[in-house]
């Protein structure tokens, strides 16, 4: 597959790929051969966060040679989807997340093609039938893969693949596949395409997954999320893709405060204000902040747009 700029303009119609006919959902025979395998990839360290904080950091910036490429992955989802928008985009395609609980998603990957390079490869995936954030994480583990095959016949100096991911569901699911043999509530035809992919690629070099905490500056951690995020269906295509925009609890988000009584005679006529002086000026903080991230978001959004190639279904 070619590498494309998306713009704008593009049709937003996402290709998916199709289960085979007849098929149904993979079960524990389908994942019995590749269980122990896959799960031997896996490298946790419980309750260290620094090390492996630091660990990730090592594998984001210019280093040695190494024989080592470090792929960074990640997933993003959107807000809720209007629930008959859901089920008109459904498809054919067999999904256990009910209507009202999908969201819009999409995958990203951030890497360098030799150890020593500062410019960091973005690559975003945006998917229309990943439906949440679990399933966006592991088809980054899926587009990881892929990337890393294709890298491994460009350089035949590569002896190890590292994959970070903040996900710990993921790998946790992938690790503890052996012990319980029950198959989690994910895209499971995904799942299986997905172990079957690292399987396969340990067959030609060494493989770790290892897990990177979210959020801490980690700057492959950080390159990936901005990849997936501005391939997002709902950012590329908003009036092709909506999400739910009212929230009940919107007055616990805002900063609304009750209004407080007054013992005035002329506030008691009046009737109590929606909001007391003091609310009203946290609310209007709260507005002008908003203006201002918002504005940054878009710049930012605007410059990873600028930096990262995206690639379709």
């Amino acid at each position: 597959m070619s590498d494309r700029r998306l713009r704008p303009h593009t049709i937003p119609q996402l290709l998916a790929a199709a289960p085979p006919a007849n098929a149904g959902p993979p079960t524990w025979d389908d994942f019995a051969p590749l269980a122990d395998k896959c799960a031997a990839l896996v490298k946790i360290h419980d309750g260290d966060y620094a090390s492996d904080k630091a660990f990730a950091e090592k594998f984001s910036v210019p280093r040695a040679e190494d024989s080592v490429l470090a792929m960074f992955c990640d997933g993003s989802a959107s807000h809720l989807i209007p629930a008959g928008v859901a089920q008109a985009r459904s498809g054919g395609k067999p999904c256990t997340i009910k209507f009202r609980n999908r969201r819009w998603a999409s995958s990203g990957v951030a890497f360098k093609k030799e150890s020593g390079d500062k410019r960091w490869e973005l690559r975003g995936y945006p998917g229309e039938d990943l439906w949440s954030n679990v399933n966006a994480e592991l088809d980054g583990f899926g587009r990881a893969v892929a990337l890393a095959e294709k890298r491994l016949l460009e350089d035949l100096t590569i002896e190890k693949v590292y994959v970070f991911s903040d996900s710990m569901s993921v790998l946790r699911g992938i690790l503890e596949l052996p012990s319980t043999r029950r198959l989690p509530n994910w895209d499971l035809q995904l799942l299986l395409e997905v172990v079957k992919a690292l399987v396969r690629l340990a067959e030609r070099v060494e493989v770790r997954l290892f897990w990177v905490p979210s959020h801490c500056g980690v700057e492959g951690n950080v390159q990936a999320d901005k990849a997936a995020a501005c391939a997002r269906p709902d950012k590329l295509w908003p009036e092709a893709y909506p999400v739910q925009t009212d929230n009940k609890n919107k007055s616990r988000k805002v900063g609304y405060v009750p209004a407080t009584t007054t013992t005035t005679s002329t506030a008691a006529a009046a009737g109590p204000s929606k909001h007391s002086r003091p609310a009203e000026k946290y609310l209007r903080q709260r507005r002008e902040k908003k203006k201002v991230a918002e504005y940054e978001g878009r710049r930012a959004a605007d410059l990873a747009v600028s930096n990262a190639v995206f690639e379709g279904y």
